[in-house]
């Protein structure tokens, strides 16, 4: 019966509220959480939690003006795209077969000429032409001129820049 009174009380100038959804909500109150009785069965369900949990957090994104992906995703996305894109538009007889990013257990962050996994000992290094070797590549030349492996361009490795992973 508190229940009852609380809508009596609160429920009384809702005037811009639909008659017909003020009487399903009221009458979710009689019911117990496992009726069978359609369409409170459909109310009632458990599954209804995630409906609302995704609900809130579309409001939530909406109120703040947030993206629903983070920004690491969409830099990942982005990074990762830019690796296979002249990758994937070659003829197939000509596509690189070792590329990090297209076998499984390799889709990580992977350095396409060395083949390693980024970490804080392989950071990632951007040559002039835009490709990304990473530090190991150069590691293993030492302070000498770097030729890149794909154009055969000759770069000093001081025209070479670190990239940041956001």
């Amino acid at each position: 019966m508190d229940a009852v009174r609380r809508a009596r009380k609160y429920f009384t100038n809702m005037d811009e509220v639909p008659w017909e959804n003020l009487q399903h909500a009221l009458a979710l109150l009689a019911f117990p959480s496992d009726t069978q009785v359609s369409p409170y069965k459909e109310l009632l369900d458990a599954s209804r939690w995630n409906a609302l949990i995704e609900k809130f957090r579309q409001d939530y994104f909406r109120l703040y003006q947030l993206a629903p992906l983070s920004v690491l995703a969409v830099a990942l996305q982005a990074g990762l795209s830019a690796m296979k894109t002249p990758q994937y538009y070659r003829p197939m007889d000509q596509r690189n077969d070792e590329c990090p990013v297209c076998q499984e257990p390799l889709n990580k962050l992977n350095c396409r000429f060395s083949g390693l996994c980024l970490n804080e000992h392989n950071l990632p290094m951007m040559l002039p032409n835009g490709l990304q070797p990473y530090y190991v590549c150069f590691e293993s030349i030492g302070l000498a001129d770097y030729t890149c492996p794909r154009s055969k361009e000759v770069f000093a490795v001081k025209d070479v820049e670190k990239v940041y992973v956001m």
